[in-house]
């Protein structure tokens, strides 16, 4: 499956870098999202976690911290062609558990997260096993020993 078909499904979360810490946590909570994607310019920059709120903004509250000031960087960018075995590839090379999706144009598509990689694998896994299980064993219960 390609990124661009399974990213499709979500809009991303965005926010400029001079936008306050709070009005992203708002943004988070607002699109039940973990992360928020920093752009300038419809490029991305840097990306927020709720872990980077709570590290960096919890250790020193400052109402007018921004996410400049909080984001992590460098953000790391996988083209929307790419394959999900892809970005578990990137994902492990560059030692993060969010990806950004981009298009030809470095353009935002998404972010995908190490966690959204483990659903469809659970989820693949899952099909693939009521494959390759006999009919009769799908159908019949088992007994009780």
């Amino acid at each position: 499956m390609s990124l661009k078909r399974f990213i499709e499904k979500r809009k991303p979360v965005i926010c400029s870098s001079d936008d306050k810490v709070c009005k992203v946590a708002n943004q988070m909570s607002q699109h039940n999202v973990g992360s928020v994607i920093v752009a300038e310019n419809e490029k991305p920059v840097g990306l927020i976690t709720d872990r980077d709120i709570a590290i960096r903004y919890a250790t020193n509250p400052n109402i007018n911290m921004t996410a400049k000031e909080v984001m992590s960087k460098p953000v790391h960018t996988i083209g929307s062609n790419k394959s999900i075995f892809d970005v578990t590839l990137a994902m492990k090379e560059n030692e993060c558990r969010r990806i950004v999706v981009s298009d030809d144009n470095q353009g935002i598509l998404g972010v995908i997260s190490s966690g959204d990689l483990m659903e469809l694998f659970i989820n693949e896994l899952s099909m693939l096993g009521w494959v390759t299980t006999p009919h009769e064993e799908k159908l019949i219960p088992k007994k009780a020993s």
